[in-house]
């Protein structure tokens, strides 16, 4: 579908190309306001928004409480980092969802500064320099967090940094050999080990995972994975920091997905819907290892917009709103709903290989075919976005790797909605090839 670009666009890529994500790059699409889990652009035109920003705009666009307390906060104060009660109510608020041997935090603006920082907490502590991260894994842009990064992500300039271990993720959906998932995880978790005990100098400072691995694919791990490297970095004197940028504030379902494996992370990586669209992250961990040498002292881990009152009321009201409206138990029932008619409605094209999901974290895997589970080649995908935007659906079209997340306020009748119009673009991709 060849669609004529904008002169916005235009205008704007005189001087801004490199910053913005493939899938906007491609659209050609100028946004004009959203509201609830709708986006509307300068044309009139009305897609069904299935990304969310990523999973940051948890409580869909425009929701009327948010507004309308962000602007009593703007007449107040917006920056600064001396004590503020907005961000003392939030702390006691958010340390109540949390297990008590979860103590300290410390703000800041990105998931990618936070997970840095985190980097920085379990080295110093530990004193140890090495690092385990995933294959598939995602922790952020900037040159440390993609160095633990799978190295599709990478490029060139981070390839030498050096002190990172990879070890294969537990994808349900291609598994590295043919075994039931109890024994799966046995196996991979003695993979991982041996990995470690061949490729560690010094030891450990600390394994690096998300619960499910967002920006590959919504990728479910085998039941039981976190509990496993909980086991295992207690036995290498190791820390687990669990970054759930991605899959925090109920995305998946639940507050955070390392509560439903009952165990506790040294370090907690928190982002994306916190603010609800406000730059907002933190890193969280106890009181140990937040005391350990020269971070411990004030502006050990300062950060110029960390903690800034404005950021913090968006977080406050995030969280509140969240609670309120139930949206945490909305996104276990609506997305198991989702999960089930996408499954009954879209598994016989011949081109689904696997459509999983927690919660509203969803996700289509589009194959060569069944068998193989060779992606779906670069042509076809490209097809199928032109195919969305067509039919009115912002989202990760763009990847063999459809990654559904929309708004926590998703209702059953938007998922059926949502459904027809993604069987819409499959039927026509499939009369195309």
């Amino acid at each position: 579908m060849k669609r004529k670009t904008n002169p916005i666009i235009i205008e704007e890529r005189l001087h801004f190309k490199h910053g913005i994500s493939s899938t906007a790059f491609y659209s050609d699409l100028v946004l004009s306001y959203g509201k609830g889990v709708n986006v509307y652009d300068t044309n009139g035109n009305e897609y069904i928004d299935l990304f969310a920003g990523a999973g940051i705009a948890a409580l869909g666009h425009s929701h009327p409480k948010f507004i309308s307390c962000l602007k009593d906060q703007l007449d107040q104060l917006i920056v600064g980092s001396y004590t503020t009660e907005v961000r003392s109510k939030y702390i006691n608020q958010l340390f109540k969802l949390l297990p008590t041997e979860l103590s300290q935090i410390s703000f800041f603006s990105t998931g990618t500064e936070s997970n840095e920082v985190a980097l920085k907490l379990a080295r110093n502590y530990s004193k140890k320099q090495q690092i385990v991260s995933f294959w598939g894994g995602y922790h952020g842009r900037t040159s440390g967090a993609l160095a633990l990064s799978d190295p599709s992500f990478a490029d060139p300039s981070v390839e030498v940094i050096p002190g990172t271990i990879r070890v294969p993720y537990p994808d349900n959906y291609r598994k590295l050999i043919d075994l039931d998932d109890e024994s799966y995880l046995i196996w991979i978790t003695d993979f991982i080990r041996r990995s470690i005990s061949k490729s560690s100098v010094n030891g450990i400072a600390a394994i690096i995972v998300e619960p499910i691995q967002g920006t590959s694919g919504n990728i479910i791990p085998v039941k039981g994975f976190l509990k496993a490297l909980r086991k295992l970095t207690t036995e290498i004197g190791a820390l687990l920091i669990v970054d759930e940028i991605i899959t925090g504030f109920g995305r998946s379902g639940v507050q955070f997905c390392f509560q439903q494996e009952n165990i506790v992370p040294d370090i907690l990586v928190i982002g994306k819907a916190m603010g609800n669209g406000v730059p907002i992250s933190a890193v969280i961990t106890n009181e140990q290892i937040a005391s350990t040498s020269s971070l411990s002292k004030p502006s050990g881990l300062s950060s110029s917009f960390g903690g800034n009152p404005f950021s913090l009321r968006a977080a406050q009201l995030s969280l509140e709103i969240i609670q309120e409206e139930k949206l945490i138990e909305n996104s276990q029932k609506v997305g198991a709903f989702w999960l089930e008619i996408l499954k009954s409605e879209l598994s016989e094209f011949s081109f689904v290989g696997d459509i999983r999901g927690k919660g509203l974290m969803l996700a289509i895997e589009l194959v060569e075919d069944k068998i193989s589970k060779l992606p779906l080649n670069g042509d076809a995908v490209a097809k199928l976005f032109n195919l969305s935007l067509k039919n009115g659906i912002i989202g990760s079209f763009r990847s063999p790797h459809l990654r559904l997340n929309p708004s926590l306020i998703f209702s059953e009748e938007d998922a059926v909605t949502a459904m027809y119009k993604i069987k819409k673009c499959f039927e026509e991709l499939h009369k195309e090839d």
